[in-house]
């Protein structure tokens, strides 16, 4: 096993490499205003794409790279994000509650504000899920893919490589976060996820990241409730928050939380 990736440049991302055995992570690396990544898993010549790109020029981008390995894609298993330009042949595995979420719920209001913002270049068609998963597990390519579910939609262990996927992480950016009750069940499952001592962790909003970045993350969280506990107001949390962690990414995301902290 090696955690430190080859790199590919294309065009408009990048894609990162990592050397895992009998299977491969290939990490897209999209570059979009979003900060997407999606993953491949390849082992021999089949593979499984986890989560897909959201913005135009990144799917067909990707799309060209995959076909370019030569490799047969058995399935995609998208759970927060579902364009449906991306990959059309290829059958796509998920759950009930990821579906109803980016159809109905949250993630499809997320997606017309994106739309919104980003006009055609953000993709809105979504993808046909006809092959729900059921159970607690699914094979892929002969891969097995762990489905941890959550009130949104699902998180993913692979154990042959011990690895773990979740939506966000990003041991160096801003997180969003709807309320301290939501930020301290973070906090919990963030610290359990801790527990398990993965190899390696993926999220589609951050290059692959580690248990230390695990362990940033739920300091980082702790920081934000005591300092909401603190602050009477949206400027009052957003300036010490930038206070105590100068130089973090995404400020927009610690803005949106000032304003559902702070109603």
């Amino acid at each position: 096993m090696n955690n430190k990736p080859e790199i590919v440049d294309l065009n408009v991302g990048s894609v990162q490499i990592y050397d895992m055995g009998q299977i491969k992570i290939l990490a897209y690396l999209t570059n979009d205003p979003l900060g997407d990544v999606v993953y491949l898993f390849v082992k021999g010549d089949r593979g499984v794409i986890l989560e897909q790109p959201n913005f135009t020029d990144s799917i067909k981008e990707f799309e060209g790279y995959v076909k370019s390995l030569g490799i047969e894609i058995e399935g995609i298993v998208p759970s927060y994000h579902m364009p449906g330009e991306f990959m059309m042949d290829v059958p796509r595995y998920t759950t009930k509650t990821a579906d109803d979420y980016a159809r109905k719920g949250r993630g499809s209001q997320a997606s017309a504000g994106f739309a919104e913002a980003f006009g055609e270049k953000f993709s809105t068609t979504l993808a046909r899920t006809k092959h729900k998963i059921k159970d607690d597990s699914i094979s892929i390519a002969d891969i097995e893919f762990e489905i941890l579910p959550n009130v949104e939609a699902f998180d993913v262990v692979i154990p042959e490589i011990n690895t773990l996927y979740i939506h966000m992480l990003g041991h160096d950016t801003h997180s969003i976060v709807e309320s301290l009750p939501a930020a301290r069940k973070m906090i919990k499952t963030l610290q359990n996820h801790f527990a398990e001592g993965y190899d390696l962790v993926l999220t589609s909003h951050h290059a692959p990241e580690t248990m230390d970045d695990i362990l940033t993350k739920i300091s980082y969280l702790e920081e934000l409730v005591r300092i909401a506990k603190e602050s009477k107001t949206p400027g009052e949390f957003t300036t010490a928050m930038k206070k105590s962690f100068p130089g973090m990414k995404k400020e927009e995301y610690l803005e949106m939380t000032a304003g559902m902290l702070f109603k």
